[in-house]
């Protein structure tokens, strides 16, 4: 069980890396003369799958709302 947990907490960390590196793209690409708004709304999106994924992890470890 403990590890499953430790398991559980690395994908969380990681998820959360990947979400903080694309809010910082996205803050990047914004920056730009032209930004890339396709590229933006795919971040978005990857941003909001993931957050969806956190939450049902959270759930399972019983940390969840």
């Amino acid at each position: 069980m403990a590890q499953n947990r430790k398991h559980w907490k690395v994908v969380l960390a990681e998820l959360e890396a990947r979400i903080a590196e694309h809010w910082q793209q996205i803050r990047e690409e914004e920056g730009k003369a032209q930004p890339n708004w396709e590229v933006i709304a795919h971040w978005e999106k990857e941003i909001r799958a993931w957050e969806r994924r956190r939450a049902r992890i959270l759930r399972r470890l019983g940390k969840g709302s």
